[in-house]
């Protein structure tokens, strides 16, 4: 499998999130243009489409991935700018079939060309400047369970205080 290189469109289709919760997503297309524009577009099982987000990199003032844990698992890049925000889960995302393509040249594209890694973008934006983070599940797991043992001893501290007085 090759590295999407700068010269080509890299096209997925994910899913992108509309609110708070895991469960409010709809689908759409994540696109980087061989012109590095930046696209996503919102997609229906009709076949509209909606561009909600459009931005070269040196606008993106921001960006974020948040890796689940395991390839499959839900996994959010969140790209801002000075007046926008989006959130889309690579987690499944999958190459973006081209219009006429049948389901054998998909296949042996995808197997040829085949999918972004997961660091592959926000690698990319830093490459222009871009203040890009990638936080893995582990680095999450390792500050989540620092901070609730950092709770539980000031807990246990302050009753140890307070039951000496």
């Amino acid at each position: 499998m090759s590295t999407p290189g700068h010269s080509r469109d890299v096209s997925l289709n994910v899913s992108r999130s509309t609110g708070i919760t895991v469960f409010q997503t709809t689908p759409a297309r994540l696109v980087w243009t061989a012109d590095d524009q930046i696209q996503v577009i919102d997609t229906s099982p009709m076949g509209d489409q909606q561009l909600v987000f459009s931005a070269r990199p040196p606008e993106i003032t921001k960006a974020s991935y948040v890796a689940g844990p395991s390839v499959a698992e839900q996994s959010y890049l969140t790209l801002r700018t000075g007046t926008s925000k989006v959130k889309v889960d690579l987690g499944r995302a999958r190459p973006t079939p081209h219009q006429g393509e049948s389901v054998e040249q998909y296949n042996q594209r995808v197997a040829q060309v085949g999918i972004p890694p997961r660091r592959w973008w926000i690698d990319r934006l830093a490459t222009y400047g871009v203040p890009a983070k990638f936080w893995s599940f582990g680095k999450i797991f390792v500050l989540t369970f620092l901070i609730a043992i950092g709770t539980i001893a000031a807990i246990v501290l302050a009753i140890a205080l307070i039951s000496t007085f």
